[in-house]
């Protein structure tokens, strides 16, 4: 028997609820859990996160530039679609943009980590969000 799209949705619910109860649990005992981007990726470079927990609202990119009024060049991770301020004179950046979900999401491909998509339908959704819409739980604390 196949299940309704309305049971599938229901279990994702719950699957997805017992995730952030999990992830939330560790993080308010100072356990093993991480959250922002740079955290996390450093964990996941390590090989240390179990799971990733990427907001379905994740919106960060890396942009590569060089400032168009002192020439000055380097990376910068934004918001998407945002402006990029030159640090040293404020002038306008311009350069590659590269979205940041797909590089963790590979990452987290070959690094063997268990992924979950998380929406904002949820207080704890979107507690994730504000956090910057990325955590994960590490295999132990480092």
């Amino acid at each position: 028997m196949k299940r309704s799209s309305r049971e599938r949705e229901m279990a994702k619910g719950m699957k997805e609820r017992k995730v952030l109860d999990r992830f939330f649990e560790e993080l308010a005992k100072d356990g093993p859990a991480v959250y922002g981007l740079v955290e996390t990726v450093r964990a996941l470079r390590a090989g240390n996160l179990e799971l990733l927990l990427l907001s379905e609202e994740f919106a960060w990119e890396e942009v590569k530039g060089k400032c168009a009024s002192c020439g000055d060049q380097a990376t910068h991770v934004v918001e998407k679609g945002k402006a990029v301020k030159c640090m040293k004179c404020g002038g306008r950046v311009e350069g590659e943009r590269v979205d940041l979900e797909q590089v963790v999401l590979k990452l987290a491909e070959q690094m063997g980590t268990r992924v979950e998509l998380v929406s904002t339908d949820s207080p704890k959704g979107e507690q994730l969000l504000a956090l910057g819409g990325i955590g994960g739980i590490q295999r132990y604390k480092a």
